[in-house]
């Protein structure tokens, strides 16, 4: 099945745009559809936890796909959900995509959204 794909050039290296993707504290700065997280302080394959959505809701999630520093996919309320890539532009940035199912093509707006909010991110933590 195909996937509904968002990317955004950012200018900032893999590793820290890496940082802010893999470590859960960061994930209600860049994610709007997250408003607090528990579980591990850094993901890895098979990691597990839960995000609060905007409406206080609480979902389990688990990572599904990993590969340290270039992507990572995950399952949330059992559902397959976003995936985050990661690629070196060769020029110092970095290429960011997010995707989701196609079923979820409307979720597109909010990918854009938080590559949006990534991109500012990495600009405030960028020495």
């Amino acid at each position: 099945m195909g996937r509904v794909e968002v990317s955004r050039s950012i200018e900032a290296p893999a590793a820290l745009l890496w940082k802010l993707m893999a470590r859960t504290r960061y994930w209600t700065e860049w994610g709007p559809t997250v408003t607090a997280v528990e579980g591990p302080e850094t993901i890895g394959a098979g990691a597990v936890g839960r995000v609060r959505t905007p409406i206080g809701l609480w979902l389990d999630f688990e990572i599904t796909d990993f590969e340290e520093g270039h992507h990572w996919a995950w399952r949330v309320a059992r559902l397959s959900a976003t995936t985050h890539r990661i690629r070196p532009d060769g020029k110092g940035g970095s290429i960011v995509t997010f995707s989701a199912p196609w079923w979820a093509a409307p979720y597109a707006s909010v990918l854009w959204l938080g590559l949006r909010r990534l991109d500012e991110l990495a600009r405030a933590e960028s020495p």
